[in-house]
């Protein structure tokens, strides 16, 4: 299945497409290109932050009213969107994977939020928080207009691990007993690797590719 049939059966889209229209006040095609800069800051500052769940965070001081910057916080987002469109647009360096990419954004915005936006004031954040931010917005963006043109730029993309992926993980890709499964919040950036080669490996027995597979897994398994 081709990243465009996904947008043309609308899988998992239909709601978030919706409210972006109604935020943008337009029903043009051009707002929903994937080269339109505020619909990627949209995808990734509003649906992605949210799917995030920040808010599962331990404050540092019990019942302390901190709040993370608002302002400092968009500043952060619009420059990790920018990145995510550059990857879109102009795809990777030379002598560098996917894998790599994501290490080295992951990593930057995991030092952005834990060295500011959240120091002081809740426990640092893993690297199974800060996929949901890029896994998720490089998920929206393949439903969005024009996403055929960069069809190559979503074949090697991870799936997002969610606790309906990781059921599936745990019962069909890596058996493990539910007492000694790890919640995608606290994954780390080894942890979080070896699960996305195990995925690849076993799909890749059907001839299948995670970042396709997995509208149709997370469908069955969030039933």
């Amino acid at each position: 299945m081709s990243i465009q049939a996904l947008a043309d059966k609308k899988i998992y889209v239909d709601g978030f497409i919706e409210s972006y229209k109604k935020w943008y006040a337009e029903h043009d095609n051009r707002y929903l290109d994937i080269e339109n800069d505020d619909l990627i800051f949209y995808f990734f500052n509003e649906k992605a932050y949210a799917d995030m769940q920040l808010r599962t965070l331990w404050k540092l001081k019990a019942n302390s009213n901190v709040a993370i910057d608002k302002k400092q916080r968009v500043e952060v987002m619009k420059w990790v969107s920018s990145e995510i469109k550059k990857y879109i647009v102009f795809g990777l360096e030379d002598n560098t994977n996917f894998d790599t990419w994501h290490k080295s954004i992951c990593r930057q915005i995991l030092e952005l939020f834990n060295e500011n936006l959240l120091k002081d004031k809740y426990q640092p954040m893993d690297y199974g928080k800060v996929q949901k931010l890029v896994n998720v917005t490089l998920k929206y963006l393949a439903t969005c207009h024009n996403a055929e043109k960069y069809e190559s730029r979503f074949s090697d993309c991870h799936m997002v691990l969610d606790k309906y992926i990781l059921n599936w993980y745990y019962e069909i890709v890596f058996p493990v007993k539910k007492s000694h499964r790890k919640a995608w919040s606290f994954l780390t950036e080894s942890e979080y690797f070896e699960i996305q080669e195990n995925i690849k490996n076993y799909l890749a027995l059907y001839n299948k590719k995670p970042f396709v597979e997995e509208w149709s897994i997370f469908e069955e398994y969030k039933k």
